[in-house]
């Protein structure tokens, strides 16, 4: 059984980051997106790390008193162990410390895997954003789903 543990995110662990994100997200994130989330103040991060190795990682902003959700992903053989779980909890954790009182994100329509992660952590389906994502592959706008709750999480 290995050890998992959680930090903020450093730059050496970039490129594992961006492969990691490549593997479950489309569109996914790049170098650049990663490196600029390092410069900002409102930026909060963490990453998974199974024996020292990034396996997964979590990206929100804090915006006046919600913490918006940009980024979760953990590698497909490190999924339902509850990592992406703990990722959500630690930077629900971090925003209730700065002021915020809600968390907002967008999810993909029919990614019914991420729907159901958010829903089973608390938040509900608030609104739709028209083609709010464009696929990489097949270049298709797709609808986000709005989903919100109260912090601190349940």
């Amino acid at each position: 059984m290995g050890v998992f543990s959680l930090r903020p995110l450093l730059r050496e662990d970039i490129p594992a980051l961006v492969e990691i994100d490549s593997i479950s997200n489309d569109p996914c994130w790049t170098l650049e997106n990663f490196k600029r989330e390092l410069e900002l103040s409102h930026s909060l991060s963490r990453v998974a790390l199974w024996e020292s190795v990034p396996v997964g990682f979590g990206i929100a902003w804090k915006v006046a008193e919600e913490t918006q959700i940009l980024e979760i992903a953990v590698l497909p053989q490190h999924r339902r162990k509850g990592i992406a779980t703990q990722i959500l909890s630690e930077l629900s954790k971090e925003s209730v410390k700065s002021g915020c009182k809600k968390m907002v994100l967008e999810v993909q329509k029919d990614n019914s895997m991420a729907l159901k992660f958010y829903e089973q952590q608390g938040l509900k389906i608030v609104g739709t954003r028209k083609n709010f994502y464009t696929s990489s592959q097949s270049k298709q706008n797709i609808d986000a789903l709005l989903m919100e709750c109260d912090l601190p999480l349940p």
